[in-house]
């Protein structure tokens, strides 16, 4: 907080102008948001995204620390209170939020389950993706290859391939992904949201060696691939706004 603190001081004092270049050297040096990013958010009324912080600053550090006995005296007060007040509950409830108390002092207890999906979007992306890859039954075969959480190495057949999952990085992430290798060179902009900051988030990766990506730190001004033609038959609306910084 205390790299970001200057850059959001700045937002109230710095009138912005939307033609102007952003040279800000936290967003490079530091991997965050800097001031004109932040402005933009704030008057959107969007909330700052998480793509915007670099994972080193999203790491958690635990350390011990000294008990607080204020605290757990407030604990044990609030806890007295919650026990009053579930003896007012139903049985359902009450065994609702016994199986909660249990999962949270042991959370191997947890039940796994599926998160919740709009069948509509759901139904809508998956549409559109096979409408993109050419070829009937390419998205259950992606989405396949993205249920793999083992802790040992995935096998080939579970690996990410380019360019087939270029749309679905881009479009998940509101990301401009960049992809390099030796056979061919291509942007691919998401397909169904618009940016959301002054200057488009962009992602390069590179495949070596035949086996494998690699992030790829581009320069300022470096040269961009064509944009992936198949970006051009099935834009949405919202994401029209994509085209003119890599046109």
């Amino acid at each position: 907080m205390k790299h970001m603190m200057p850059e959001v001081q700045k937002v109230n004092e710095m009138v912005l102008d939307a033609n102007s270049e952003c040279n800000c050297p936290i967003c490079c040096t530091r991997g965050l948001a800097c001031a004109h990013e932040i402005a933009q958010f704030k008057n959107d009324g969007i909330p700052l995204p998480l793509y915007l912080i670099d994972n080193h600053w999203k790491t958690l550090y635990l350390e011990k620390t000294k008990q607080d006995a204020s605290i757990v005296q407030v604990m044990e007060a609030d806890f007295s209170n919650f026990l009053a007040k579930v003896k007012t509950f139903n049985d359902k409830s009450q065994r609702h939020w016994l199986k909660t108390i249990k999962e949270c002092l042991n959370p191997s207890t947890t039940s796994p389950s599926d998160p919740q999906q709009k069948p509509k979007t759901m139904g809508l992306l998956t549409d559109l993706y096979e409408n993109v890859s050419g070829e009937k039954g390419r998205a259950k075969q992606l989405r396949h290859r993205l249920t793999y959480f083992d802790d040992f190495p995935a096998p080939e057949y579970m690996w990410m391939t380019m360019p087939n999952m270029g749309h679905l990085i881009a479009s998940t992430y509101n990301v401009a992904l960049v992809f390099l290798s030796q056979c061919q060179c291509l942007t691919f902009l998401p397909l169904l949201s618009h940016p959301l900051a002054r200057q488009c988030k962009v992602i390069a990766i590179g495949f070596v060696n035949g086996n494998h990506f690699v992030q790829v730190y581009m320069k300022p001004w470096s040269p961009m691939p064509l944009i992936a033609n198949n970006w051009y038959k099935y834009w949405h609306d919202e994401a029209k706004d994509w085209e003119k910084p890599f046109a």
